[in-house]
């Protein structure tokens, strides 16, 4: 229990651990009005901050006009920008590539005071699992997806342990959308059709002479010329006929106004959908950061037509340790299904499988005291674990079973007595040189390894308090055994 709550409350869960990540990627996006060579000075200036970190850079490459990697869908447009660092062996560098990019961070904030957005994004040596925070809103209503994810944004926002929100609505470029009255339409003679037809002549035009050159047909096209400063005043002047042949003025029969258009419509299972990703400042749970936001959103009240879906990080650690779980379970259950068949005892082996919380204790007091994430191998080393701790108190219960054929012991007491001393040295003579082996590569002794070094340190701090206190726990779980069960033989009196 007690380590369930130590575990729950100050144990950090983290599948593939930043610490040791060599790649970092910036992304930029600037206003869509910007042009390719304008992106291009916003990114020399970028690049100029990598002199901050020079020694901690092996190399980089920039690219315009691109905003994705390999692992994303590919976006082109003159306004974005892609920059791939990849740093040196973390072996050889005095900082993470965290505060590597928090450095370029700051060395670049006079930047943002224009319309550019930038984000960062570490990639772990491992496989990909997303952002910390990945939430996915969908709805057959695009605007019931859309009122929820801006919401869900708005409370990430208001929340300091998070940065770099980014959604998957992408800007695109600025448009006149018309809007019809279409009473109006109807009652002077006009319908969206023909309003249709009027404006396309207008943008399109519309051949109204053909002459021949050299052979060839040249038309010449009548069509609208609308200035950039006042579009809208000279789109009203447009006068369309209606079917009695009278002219209208478009600004009788519809409204003018700005807007951006959407340059791609993400779905999700078929419906329209609005994906919100964020990045931790902090080294908080992504799955309580999640859950803790959309409580606060109360999407099920507010939002009912919208199906909420959590992806990233904060999906794949879940999966991660149900799935671990699911392994645990099944490694308890072989190994006492083993140990039936070699104690022949239902009950006994029951002894030796409770020594395994005590191992437990040492992996998460460990993690928490050195307030190293738990990551993926930890959780592989505890279930490693599970094969070796088991076999101090099975030595000893072996021995004590043992010694119960003889019945020259006066009590109980004197045959746990008798028996525990006697594995005690082969206890900690299997524990020693165990721990001789684990520890160079727990502690960093001669080298550093960012997936072996948890597994290392979860198998040896966990075998460690394991060993020590099944020195205690198993001879007392062995009396109790005894006393329970009745146990009067080979001329002990319990």
């Amino acid at each position: 229990t007690i380590t369930g709550v130590l575990a729950l409350k100050h144990l950090r869960f983290e599948l593939f651990p930043e610490s040791a990540a060599e790649n970092i990627i910036i992304k930029l996006e600037a206003d869509p009005t910007v042009s390719l060579d304008a992106m291009n000075d916003i990114m020399e200036e970028v690049e100029l901050s990598f002199g901050l970190v020079k020694s901690s850079l092996a190399s980089y490459s920039s690219h315009v006009g691109k905003k994705s990697h390999d692992q994303e869908e590919v976006i082109f447009g003159s306004n974005y920008g892609i920059i791939f660092l990849t740093l040196t062996p973390f072996q050889e560098r005095d900082k993470t590539a965290r505060e590597i990019s928090e450095i370029i961070r700051e060395a670049t904030k006079p930047l943002l005071q224009k319309p550019l957005d930038m984000n960062f994004q570490i990639f772990n040596n491992g496989p990909p699992v997303g952002k910390p925070i990945h939430v996915t809103f969908a709805s057959d209503k695009k605007v019931q997806s859309s009122l929820a994810a801006k919401s869900f944004i708005e409370l990430l926002e208001k929340n300091p342990r998070i940065k770099d929100i980014t959604t998957d609505i992408r800007g695109g470029k600025k448009e006149l959308q018309v809007v019809p009255n279409y009473q109006k339409l109807a009652r002077l003679g006009l319908d969206a059709t023909i309003l249709a037809h009027s404006l396309r002549l207008a943008f399109d035009g519309e051949s109204v002479v053909s002459e021949r050159y050299d052979n060839e047909n040249v038309d010449f096209k009548l069509s609208l010329s609308i200035a950039k400063d006042n579009p809208i005043d000279i789109l009203n002047t447009i006068r369309i006929p209606n079917r009695n042949g009278q002219l209208i003025s478009l600004s009788q029969v519809a409204q003018i106004k700005k807007a951006s258009s959407a340059s791609s419509i993400s779905h999700y299972n078929g419906q329209p959908s609005v994906t919100v990703e964020a990045d931790l400042a902090d080294s908080s749970n992504p799955q309580t950061v999640v859950d803790e936001a959309l409580t606060a959103l109360n999407a099920e009240k507010l939002f009912p037509d919208t199906k909420v879906v959590i992806g990233g990080q904060a999906e794949e650690t879940r999966k991660a340790i149900a799935g671990q779980i699911v392994s645990f379970i099944f490694s308890i259950l072989g190994i006492y299904c083993i140990l039936v068949v070699f104690l022949n005892s239902l009950s006994q082996p029951i002894i030796i499988l409770m020594t395994i919380p005590l191992g437990l204790f040492g992996i998460v007091f460990i993690f928490i005291f050195n307030e190293t994430p738990f990551s993926f191998a930890a959780m592989l080393g505890a279930v490693g674990l599970l094969g070796i701790i088991v076999n101090d108190s099975l030595v000893m219960v072996n021995r004590l079973n043992a010694l119960q054929k003889d019945s020259s012991f006066e009590s109980l007491k004197q045959l746990i007595s008798i028996g525990s001393s006697e594995r005690l040295r082969a206890i900690f003579l299997t524990t020693i040189t165990t721990l001789l082996g684990l520890f160079p590569l727990a502690l960093g002794i001669g080298g550093t390894d960012p997936f072996m070094s948890p597994m290392a340190l979860s198998m040896g701090a966990g075998l460690v308090t394991g060993t020590i206190l099944t020195i205690f726990f198993v001879p007392c779980f062995y009396a109790i055994h005894c006393d329970l069960f009745k146990k009067k033989s080979f001329g002990i009196n319990n």
